[in-house]
């Protein structure tokens, strides 16, 4: 990731969350940059809402992993990491004890067409 040096490019610094990975001590970190600039519009990252996610790994063994601009992403409940990118791809990864990120599944979701349906009875009314 190619990060501002100039102290004025970002006008807060960045919010982070962190969630473990279940089983382990493994970390999901999200870091959200705040407002997107024109430059960044020109390099083709994405914002959500004026800011920009950006996640990485901390393996058990210290190594930090940039994942780089994802729409969003989590661990399950076995511990495997899924992601969803900004190219339409939900993707399941499982992470080996090397700290290397194998690819159980991967869908790309661009060709299905939603169907609109009736709501259920239920959901009509608050």
């Amino acid at each position: 990731s190619k990060l501002p040096t100039d102290k004025q490019a970002w006008p807060q610094p960045p919010m982070g969350l962190i969630k473990y990975r279940p089983g382990d001590r493994a970390m999901l970190i999200l870091l959200d940059w705040g407002g997107q600039s024109a430059e960044h519009e020109v390099q083709g990252t994405h914002a959500i809402e004026f800011c920009m996610p950006e996640y990485m790994i901390r393996h058990v063994s210290g190594r930090f992993e940039y994942l780089g601009h994802l729409r969003w992403a989590d661990w399950d409940h076995q511990g495997n990491l899924l992601t969803a990118t900004w190219t339409g791809e939900l993707c399941v990864y499982q992470l080996q004890e090397d700290d290397s990120l194998i690819c159980l599944a991967k869908q790309d979701l661009n060709s299905m067409k939603p169907e609109p349906i009736d709501s259920p009875d239920w959901a009509k009314s608050w």
